[in-house]
């Protein structure tokens, strides 16, 4: 027997294989559904065997200045992040669908973000983003290594190899890198990648909140293509350049313009399904 659904209502949405719940509080607060808190909703919701399954959590709601628009973003673990690449790309389909524009500009933990629908992919313009790549150190099996420290929205350590085929194996450098001394309260994700030419990049990530490597991360992606492309906020300007990635999940594009000092993060998003949480899970 199915159990009732409740009144809040989700839709699910993907991108490159990161997936993520949306919930609408436009109208009602979330209180008026459940007395659980969004963390914890986030953890019930994005349970993959006893929920409906997620990477992450979008609380949509109004801002009371300009954008209109503001999200909270929560990983499947229950914590809060500031932002996510992925889940910018898939805001652009819900603005879309439901508020049916090509454009959406909202408000984010790390500032505005605007989204646009172009040839059928979604360009998410991180405007604030400053790349400042610093090396760091760390040893596995009593051997020093060097890693690239750099804040993409959420810190990433970015590690260079020949191929990225087997890194689900290199369980010692993420233990090492996840939360590296050099790092702050939370640690970081830890990205690999390879090169495949001149600016076509091989890259997947162990990403903090989910505790595993997902099919692809956004932040992860722009983190890899800034370390991997030499891009320094710090360095002179330059002609705009772009990056090519493959994650497991799927291929998307990082453009630099370096003159303007935009950041875009760019590919597809797919609406999965739409449906209303049971009752038990608000419980």
């Amino acid at each position: 027997m199915n159990a009732p659904a409740s009144p809040l209502a989700f839709d699910k949405i993907v991108g490159t294989g990161n997936d993520f719940l949306f919930f609408d509080l436009r109208e009602r607060p979330l209180s008026e559904f459940t007395r659980l808190s969004r963390g914890e909703l986030a953890i019930r919701a994005a349970d993959r065997h006893n929920g409906v399954g997620a990477d992450g959590v979008v609380f949509v709601e109004r801002n009371e200045g300009e954008p209109a628009l503001k999200w909270d973003f929560f990983n499947s673990d229950g914590s809060q992040a500031a932002m996510c690449g992925n889940a910018l790309r898939c805001m652009g389909l819900w603005a879309r669908e439901w508020l049916r524009s090509e454009t959406v500009r909202f408000l984010t933990a790390r500032g505005p973000i605007d989204v646009s629908h172009v040839e059928g992919e979604f360009h998410a313009e991180l405007a604030f983003l400053r790349l400042e790549p610093r090396e760091i150190a760390y040893s596995t099996d009593g051997r020093g290594h060097r890693a690239v420290l750099i804040d993409t929205g959420v810190p990433h350590v970015v590690v260079e190899l020949d191929s990225v085929d087997n890194v689900k194996a290199r369980a010692a450098d993420v233990s090492a890198l996840r939360f590296h001394p050099e790092i702050g309260e939370g640690g970081a994700n830890v990205t690999f990648f390879e090169r495949r030419g001149p600016v076509e990049l091989r890259t997947i990530t162990f990403e903090r909140g989910v505790e595993d490597f997902t099919l692809s991360c956004g932040t992860g992606v722009l983190a890899a293509a800034a370390v991997g492309l030499g891009i320094s906020s710090a360095a002179p300007p330059g002609q705009a350049r772009e990056a090519r990635l493959e994650t497991p999940g799927g291929e998307l594009r990082v453009r630099f313009e370096t003159r303007s000092g935009k950041v875009v993060l760019i590919g597809p998003a797919t609406h999965v399904c739409a449906g209303r949480l049971a009752e038990e899970i608000l419980r």
